[in-house]
């Protein structure tokens, strides 16, 4: 098992297909910043779907940000 339950910066590691998603403003793809895993308890863990992800993503010149999950 893993200590570390996700990534910041680098490249997704997608559960289904890349949904990078474009800022709202300048409709530029949005920069990866980080990706949450749920944790091994159900009972503190985040919950993504059962098993999911969360993306973390941001545009710096328009100080935009979103986040989704898949699972």
């Amino acid at each position: 098992m893993r200590d570390v339950l996700g990534q910041l910066r680098g490249v997704p590691s997608w559960l289904q297909h890349d949904e990078t998603p474009a800022c709202p403003s300048c409709a530029q793809p949005m920069s990866f910043m980080a990706q949450l895993e749920e944790g091994r308890d159900h009972r503190t863990a985040m919950n993504f779907g059962g098993g999911g992800c969360g993306y973390a993503f941001a545009c710096a010149p328009c100080e935009k940000g979103s986040f989704l999950w898949q699972c």
